[in-house]
């Protein structure tokens, strides 16, 4: 099945409304056309594989498999080098991780999980948490034995993730 056959065309849009930061009467006429409960909180998670080049059929699938599995009620879209989960039930996501793992031959996926927020519409602001910390890759945080990194976690990171230059970050850190 392609990408487009495993998730319905109207969920995608959706999601990817939601990814974009559309406001909330925007995000409640969406969801109302579903049948999907926006007032729900939320909370954004990227899963990424090797090679980092793109992923293919095969991961998108596991990751969806998955999710749908563990039962965190989820939209899931396909990036080109990552899948977005937008959550509206929590689960373990190191049970996800393992899930997903476990379905791949080589077995190489991570997650980046974003905050939780009370509703649908501020899955934008979760989803950029989630990027900020799929990104952290020069920091210690990078360390693959970590299989899932939460935007809480981060300590002082989390700080440094509302500047807008992460390369100046970056050569601060280095120096």
């Amino acid at each position: 099945a392609a990408y487009g056959e495993i998730i319905p065309a109207a969920e995608r849009d959706f999601a990817e409304e939601l990814l974009a930061g559309a406001d909330e009467s925007t995000v409640k006429a969406s969801a109302h056309v579903l049948g999907y409960d926006p007032h729900r909180p939320h909370r954004v998670i990227i899963a990424t594989g090797r090679p980092r080049g793109g992923l293919g059929e095969q991961f998108f699938q596991a990751v969806v498999r998955e999710v749908r599995r563990l039962d965190a009620g989820s939209l899931v879209v396909a990036r080109t080098d990552y899948v977005v989960i937008i959550a509206y039930r929590e689960a373990d996501w190191a049970k996800l991780h393992t899930a997903i793992t476990g379905d791949l031959p080589r077995g190489t996926c991570r997650l980046a999980v974003g905050s939780r927020y009370p509703d649908a519409w501020h899955a934008a602001a979760s989803y950029r948490e989630a990027q900020f910390v799929a990104n952290l890759a020069s920091s210690a945080l990078s360390d693959p034995a970590v299989p899932v990194l939460r935007f809480e976690s981060l300590g002082i990171y989390r700080m440094l993730s509302s500047v807008t230059d992460p390369a100046g970050i970056e050569e601060f850190m280095n120096e």
